[in-house]
């Protein structure tokens, strides 16, 4: 448990601001791009391991919403068609023993998309599914390769049809540059924090066919790990309370920290869309909160201290010190 915990503490300093010592208590952080799913070319099968990418400055968070490790394939031919790629989906967690993303449980249907020549390489194509109700986006790489995902961005739900898609395996979005892996769904670039869902994709007789819920959420959901009480005494200390601090948190329990977590805000309120405030003066909090409170302390088990200062840092005894009466914080990292 111990190498399990030092490699997600590396992977939150990693993501840390770029103004702050690497001594600092204060970790703000993303989450890089997860373990690839199959992918399927007309002449043989590859794991195709997505780029990992830090976040800008930990401004952008995908951990909290997951979705399946998708499946794609290529164009088919007498190896590759009918074949179910890598068997059921993938089952893994976002906030869980591993920093993967985890897939939805709702049950699903084999959907027709369109004969595989109805779709370019190098196209974004939004698609109805569910009768009309629910749309999803399929892309086709330079090289024949399907993903299926959500069809809009997790940030102000914007069509990803209209963005642009990468050499990378990721489609941007053409509002404000958030940039998604076709493969795992995580953000890996821009102002979101969400991940996209994303589906299972087989070529069948000359058919593109997703699997396909129920319910097509914008936002992938997330599975959490706990904090284990008395098992681990371990105290990572996260000073503020925005965007990257939420990111850091939610990183720490994704790369499978059961340990204690402290948010030190010197705001009332938990983590927010700061942007918006420029944007939309009639916004309300409810609206604009990246990460409700009762999610923080519920879901993730993050102590959250509101309206706290705090005034230094002893690196020594290990204790972040508050402003007034509030006794100091200590910590392990």
């Amino acid at each position: 448990m111990a190498s399990l915990r030092s490699q997600a503490w590396r992977r939150v300093a990693q993501r840390a601001f770029s103004h702050l010592s690497s001594s600092s208590p204060l970790l703000s952080s993303g989450l890089q791009g997860l373990p690839a799913a199959v992918s399927v070319s007309p002449t043989q099968t590859r794991e195709h391991k997505s780029e990992r990418m830090f976040w800008t400055k930990g401004l952008c968070a995908a951990a909290l919403a997951a979705g399946a490790v998708s499946v794609a394939v290529g164009e088919g031919n007498s190896r590759t068609e009918g074949r179910k790629l890598g068997g059921s989906p993938v089952f893994s967690r976002a906030f869980g023993r591993c920093p993967r993303v985890a897939a939805c449980a709702e049950k699903r249907t084999a959907t027709d998309l369109g004969a595989v020549e109805d779709f370019q390489r190098g196209g974004l194509y939004e698609l109805a599914v569910n009768g009309g109700k629910d749309k999803v986006l399929l892309s086709r790489t330079a090289d024949g390769t399907f993903y299926c995902t959500g069809a809009s961005c997790s940030h102000y739900s914007a069509s990803l049809s209209k963005g642009v898609l990468t050499a990378k395996r990721t489609v941007t979005c053409p509002l404000h540059d958030a940039e998604f892996d076709l493969e795992t769904g995580k953000c890996v670039n821009g102002p979101a924090l969400s991940a996209i869902p994303t589906y299972p994709v087989e070529i069948k007789d000359g058919r593109v066919v997703a699997q396909i819920p129920d319910e097509v959420p914008v936002r992938a959901r997330g599975v959490y790990a706990k904090e284990k009480r008395g098992q681990n005494t371990e105290t990572f200390v996260l000073l503020g309370g925005g965007a990257a601090a939420a990111t850091a948190a939610e990183t720490l329990r994704a790369e499978g920290f059961d340990g204690r977590i402290v948010m030190i805000c010197e705001e009332s309120v938990p983590p927010y869309d700061r942007p918006v405030l420029t944007k939309n003066l009639n916004a309300k909090l409810d609206n604009i909160l990246l990460r409700p409170l009762k999610a923080l302390q519920e879901d993730l088990g993050v102590q959250v201290l509101l309206n706290s200062r705090a005034v230094g840092v002893d690196l020594k005894t290990k204790t972040v010190r508050l402003e007034g009466n509030a006794p100091d914080v200590k910590f392990d990292k």
